[in-house]
């Protein structure tokens, strides 16, 4: 029997990264998307100094952020210009990466074209506002090994010199308040200002954007110094080669003609008729969610809601039904439909990467999208019944309703399928290597109409997965690939593969049962970010119960008796959020973890807690050595660890689990651990097996043993199976070191 997992989303070999797009008004700036081996901002400069960047305009981390059509038009305007231009705001902290893209422009970047933005102090006065021109900038160095654009961008600020003073304007006003009657903006500055930094300009003869600036805009104390809410003007004027000036904003945009605007901008020059945002570096606290469990491919019939499962297993050939084809689905919750929800006013942007581990580092992810049309266009394209929409059966993609919640009629669930067309090739998508089915999948989801949605939870990753079992067997690629270029040297490496377990008692004889209710509330602390209370009075957006800060009636004190009269309002006591009791409690789980300590854990820590989890963590022999307490290990650095998170309903007697080669010599050198040999910019390809036994073990049942290694491990039927020591203790230098090796964290900051 294979069991139903309490998860419904795949597992093994599927990480999944869920994204939004947000609406143009949109109330908050979203975060960075976190990768393996690439964390923080997008980086199209070496920002930091270390050596290492993405010259990519679609670097990955951007889709943690809206992509924003500039749909609003200045007076006189065509619809026509709507979504010839666009934004992606990202807020790392107080630090704002921005992408301004001019999508459509038929004779290319010149100085009658411009980027334009502003904002006010925050809570303070005053505001700021700039102009940049997409002139050709000074040329930047790109590695050949580094990930990059065919067109790399150029740089107009310091420390590569400015080739035009005229490149960047900036205005500013001290105003009392510039949100009403005529603000003084002052004069235009030419240099650029210490704020403002690392601006890129992008050439793209073919494709869109046309062209596009990016930069960094630091409101931060060393820069700005900006807090509180803020008011924001986001705009482009593209100059075409009929003359005519094609002008868009996020809100309404000025012409030559409008007199209320800043010297000769578009801007207007009231900061009330900019868009408000929150504080950048606050979380969104409402809309559409998303959750790791809502995408993966769906084993149904697409477009159908039933019946059918979603998996984690991309098939290549038979697997799939024969058929070679993938269906990818993925569903947004909680999406307002006040105003109506139509077919396409979400869509879904697929993206996969052929990895099972890697080395860790930045440079590589080669992520390549699954859905057409392709990048960024799958939110421009039109909706049916449109001519030439390509949100159509016949080009694989497919809406799933959208039916009211039952608990909350006034948001609806949106799902969309997308099923891959394989052609001539011998199935879709169409991977590097076709025996590794580990793969990440990014999900971005995006919407034409930039005033529909909003967005409460647009970015999750995960490198674990969750599995439902009786048995699962996934195949994983291990790859070098890129190490010659980090240490300038081609040799084969050893790397040493070692299983970490955690919860997953071996094989035995009586019966147990997984906690569906700890597995639950563990997962749902670790996913889903909240604030506790800790003192009177402070409201808080609560997912656990959806109630915060509720105040109650408590008795009013005695009068005095000339006073009774007089009727006193009574007092408001704070009533505990079901987070805030849960924080509070002395409720444990199964394992005796307090509930309370949940929310001092990160994310992982929690789930390898309460989880049976399984991960292998791979270390690359760096030919090193180091001497601890006189005697010389062999030097290790980590690779990017995978594995899985697995459930399974109803008794089981314990699990099994074995790891093997496909095509690839393990080689056995400790319990748990393995060395493997990889060729220089190769990659090996393992299978990993997990079981929960349903049946308890004795002569007659016991499980077939893997092929034992030498030297044999005797255990548990007369084999050990890799990992049979169940303690689920932590890899620490004393373990390496028995072994004669030792591991190091590279110091260099992961971007």
């Amino acid at each position: 029997m294979h069991a139903q997992p309490f998860l419904r989303v795949s597992t093994a070999g599927l990480c999944a990264l869920l994204i939004a797009s947000s609406a143009a008004a949109q109330d908050c700036l979203l975060g960075p998307v976190t990768l393996p081996g690439l964390a923080g901002a997008p980086e199209w400069f070496d920002m930091n100094g270390d050596g290492f960047f993405r010259a990519e305009l679609h670097d990955p981390r951007w889709s943690g952020a809206p992509f924003q059509l500039l749909t609003a038009l200045p007076s006189g305007g065509l619809t026509s210009w709507a979504e010839d231009a666009a934004v992606r705001v990202v807020a790392d902290g107080k630090l704002l990466y921005v992408s301004l893209q001019a999508q459509v422009d038929d004779n290319g970047p010149n100085l009658q074209d411009a980027a334009y933005f502003a904002f006010n102090q925050g809570s303070s006065n005053g505001g700021y506002a700039v102009e940049i021109l997409p002139i050709a900038g000074a040329a930047v160095t790109v590695p050949a090994t580094y990930p990059q654009d065919p067109q790399l961008p150029t740089r107009l600020d310091p420390p590569a010199p400015a080739p035009d003073p005229g490149a960047v304007r900036w205005w500013s006003t001290t105003d009392a308040n510039p949100a009403v009657g005529d603000p003084n903006w002052g004069v235009s500055q030419n240099a650029v200002p210490s704020w403002l930094k690392y601006i890129g300009r992008w050439d793209r003869p073919s494709g869109s954007p046309r062209w596009a600036i990016t930069f960094v805009l630091d409101l931060s104390p060393t820069g700005l110094n900006i807090s509180g809410p803020m008011k924001m003007f986001w705009g482009a004027k593209m100059h075409n080669s009929i003359g005519t000036d094609v002008i868009l904003g996020n809100v309404t945009p000025k012409v030559a003609a409008d007199t209320d605007k800043i010297s000769d901008t578009i801007i207007p020059f009231r900061s009330s008729q900019w868009a408000a945002v929150t504080e950048p570096g606050t979380a969104c606290t409402s809309g559409v969610t998303l959750d790791r469990s809502d995408v993966g491919v769906w084993t149904g019939t697409a477009g159908s809601a039933s019946p059918g499962t979603l998996t984690n297993q991309i098939c290549t050939g038979a697997s799939c039904g024969g058929t070679g084809e993938n269906t990818f689905r993925v569903t947004a919750r909680k999406a307002d439909n006040s105003g109506g929800i139509a077919a396409w006013d979400l869509r879904a942007r697929v993206r996969i990467a052929d990895w099972g581990s890697t080395i860790a580092d930045r440079n590589l992810g080669p992520w390549k999208d699954v859905t057409l049309p392709a990048g960024t266009a799958v939110f421009s394209a039109d909706a049916p019944p449109a001519v030439g929409s390509p949100f159509t059966a016949a080009n694989g993609w497919y809406w799933v309703g959208a039916p009211a919640d039952a608990g909350d009629p006034s948001t609806s669930n949106i799902t969309i399928d997308f099923h891959c067309n394989k052609g001539a090739d011998a199935y879709c998508p169409k991977l590097t290597d076709p025996t590794a089915t580990h793969q990440c999948v990014l999900v971005e989801l995006g919407e034409r109409d930039a005033s529909k949605f909003k967005f409460r939870n647009t970015a999750v990753y995960r490198n674990m997965d969750y599995q439902g079992l009786s048995t699962s067997s996934v195949p994983a690629t291990i790859s070098i690939q890129g190490l010659k270029a980090l240490t300038g040297q081609a040799k084969d490496r050893d790397v040493y593969l070692y299983i970490e377990t955690r919860n997953l008692p071996p094989h035995g004889r009586e019966p147990l049962w997984l906690n569906a209710k700890d597995l639950a509330l563990a997962r749902q602390i670790a996913e889903t970010p909240f604030q506790v209370p800790t003192k009177p009075g402070v409201r808080v957006d609560n997912p656990l119960g959806k109630v915060a800060g509720v105040k109650a009636q408590a008795k009013a004190p005695a009068k005095p008796a000339a006073a009774k009269a007089a009727v006193a309002p009574a007092a408001a006591v704070d009533v505990p959020s079901p987070a805030a009791r849960l924080a509070q409690s002395t409720q444990k789980f199964a394992n005796g973890l307090r509930v309370s300590s949940a929310f001092t854990m990160d994310r992982n820590q929690l789930l390898d807690a309460v989880w049976p989890t399984y991960r292998i963590r791979p270390y690359i022999d760096t030919g090193k050595t180091v001497v601890t307490r006189g005697a010389a290990h062999r030097l290790l650095e980590p690779m990017v660890p995978f594995g899985y998170r697995l459930d399974h309903d109803g008794a089981l007697y314990g699990f099994s689990h074995a790891l093997e080669g496909l095509g690839a010599n393990l080689v056995f050198v400790a319990p748990n651990w393995y060395k493997v040999v990889i060729p220089s910019e190769a990659a090996i390809h393992v299978q990993t097996t997990i079981t929960a036994q349903e049946k308890p073990l004795s002569p007659e049942n016991c499980p077939t043993c893997p092929s034992c290694p030498t030297p044999v491990e005797h255990g548990h039927c007369n084999c050990r199976f890799v990992g049979a020591d169940e303690h689920g203790l932590p890899l620490t230098l004393g373990a390496l070191t028995a072994l004669g090796m030792a591991a190091v964290v590279r110091r260099r900051r992961r971007k």
